[in-house]
């Protein structure tokens, strides 16, 4: 793939990713944009560069800069909150999460927003049952939130590993918060995320 595709494919992925967030058209995005539709559809197709005119009303469109519109990473802004304890609070921080996703189209119907830690994001969406292995947040005796690592799942419960061993533990009895999405670095890594 030449480097003006390699682009075009960049600037087409961001602009289908926000568009499908807002169900929005080719048609209603030339209008909003205020330019050429046929210019817009030839950038879905991957066969039209755009000029710096264009890229910089995408770029305005996105929220971003003109470089982020061409970058190979994707970025979706997020809310994230100072720890587990701190979501019922409501006391959060926007940040663009950069990362390399081929299907960042499930991204959008999902409601993701992060929990800091030390060192990254954990990124999570909301759920109300367990159906596979992973990690997860479970509401503990108060309001606050504790991270759980669901090793297996039955039919009627769910194997959760505590201090090295598994436990085995109703289904009925775990009433799951939100699950991991991906663990995203605040430092600058390949998936790495900043604070708006």
């Amino acid at each position: 793939m030449s480097k003006h595709n390699t682009i075009t494919n960049n600037i087409a992925k961001k602009l289908e990713l926000k568009m499908n967030g807002e169900s929005l058209s080719v048609l209603s995005l030339s209008k909003l944009l205020d330019v050429d539709k046929h210019a817009l559809y030839r950038v879905f197709k991957r066969e039209f560069m755009p000029s710096m005119s264009l890229l910089e009303k995408i770029a305005n469109y996105l929220g971003c800069t003109e470089s982020e519109v061409i970058d190979e990473r994707m970025f979706l802004d997020i809310d994230v909150y100072a720890s587990y304890e701190d979501y019922e609070l409501k006391d959060k921080k926007n940040y663009r999460i950069y990362f390399l996703e081929n299907d960042v189209s499930r991204l959008v119907s999902i409601n993701l927003f992060g929990i800091k830690t030390q060192s990254c994001i954990q990124v999570v969406y909301l759920v109300d049952s367990i159906i596979t292995d992973g990690y997860y947040l479970v509401p503990s005796n108060s309001s606050e939130l504790t991270k759980i690592n669901v090793v297996g799942v039955g039919a009627d419960v769910v194997f959760v590993s505590q201090q090295n061993q598994d436990v085995k533990i109703p289904k009925s009895e775990i009433k799951p918060f939100a699950s991991l999405y991906k663990e995203i670095s605040i430092t600058h890594n390949r998936d790495f995320a900043v604070e708006l």
